[in-house]
């Protein structure tokens, strides 16, 4: 974990060591990273190597990002199929309800006659 008195800015003035700039450059988020990109002369050495850690570190953050894309779509797929199959047991027991209110229905007729 980088001290955070080694700030993008005193790292690209040279306030820090290469070993703590490697660390930087592994450890940094992408917005530390633009900082620190920014704060460098594109003619340096570390100009490119720290777009290439700015590359670096998007392209895994977006991965991470299609990962958990990818999770929930297949949760959400899954689900969906549950829906649908309880969709169908409700269909099933609303028609079995219907028939016996029709039932009831055509029993409380016959009776009131019946007894008319």
């Amino acid at each position: 974990m980088i001290d955070k008195q080694f700030t993008p800015d005193v790292i690209a003035s040279g306030g820090a060591s290469n070993e703590i700039k490697e660390q930087f450059l592994k450890e940094a988020s992408a917005r530390d990273l633009q900082k620190y990109l920014s704060c460098l002369s594109e003619f340096l050495p570390q100009y490119r190597h720290a777009k290439i850690a700015l590359d670096i570190r998007l392209a895994e953050d977006a991965a991470k990002t299609a990962e958990k894309m990818a999770s929930h779509t297949d949760r959400l797929v899954t689900e969906s199929i549950s829906l649908t199959a309880l969709t169908k047991q409700l269909k099933f027991w609303t028609i079995i309800l219907g028939v016996f209110a029709v039932v009831q229905i055509v029993i409380m007729v016959f009776d009131y006659i019946k007894h008319k």
